[in-house]
């Protein structure tokens, strides 16, 4: 109490008046009145826990909605892809058909290609949803992706593909670890400048 307040002084008087002594009473705030001190740092303290909170859920909403827009986006292209892509495996049909054209590389490339929208198409399909994971043979599936783009790059480009054991197994998305593939040997064709190995 000495501590917080300095204390009351009550002079003591003898019957002439004079003081001969002092008496002190110490005091404190009550138990109710600290309280009420830190009353407004608490209520402060929960309006700006509720904020945060807020804050956080209109930021996580907003996301999400950004994200269903995404996702929608991308499954309106690759609807919107199906139709040209049906044209495109009627016309390879038609070739196939022409006897001028048959035993033609260019109807089994153009096949490829036809595989490789439908594959683009399901990938934008899939946007949103869970990778299913299967296990592949992993150096089969990089030499299917890079034969199929050796045919598509600068014939200065030459790409070599080395795998020790050639039966590897791993837990994947062949359609997604096919685009993986395909973005790494762009990306280095691109920085290679189209000249290289």
């Amino acid at each position: 109490m000495k501590l917080e307040y300095d204390p009351i002084e009550i002079p003591l008087r003898n019957e002439k008046g004079e003081v001969f002594d002092y008496h002190y009473v110490y005091y404190r705030n009550s138990l109710l009145l600290n309280r009420l001190e830190y009353y407004p740092h608490v209520q402060l303290s929960v309006i700006a826990l509720f904020g945060i909170i807020a804050y956080i859920a209109f930021n996580y909403s907003k996301s999400a909605e950004q994200n269903r827009v995404w996702v929608g986006l991308a499954k309106e292209t690759a609807h919107q892809l199906g139709t040209p892509i049906s044209s495109l495996m009627a016309w390879v049909e038609y070739f196939k058909e022409d006897e001028s054209l048959q035993n033609k590389e260019i109807i089994e490339e153009l096949e490829k290609d036809i595989q490789r929208l439908e594959m683009i198409t399901a990938r934008f399909s899939n946007i949103g949803s869970v990778p299913v994971l299967n296990y592949e043979n992993i150096p089969s599936c990089v030499e299917a992706t890079v034969s199929y783009l050796k045919k598509r790059i600068s014939k200065k480009v030459e790409i070599n593909i080395s795998a020790m054991p050639s039966d590897i197994r791993a837990r994947i998305n062949k359609p997604l670890f096919d685009w993986v593939i395909e973005n790494i040997c762009k990306n280095a064709v691109d920085s290679m400048g189209g000249v290289g190995k």
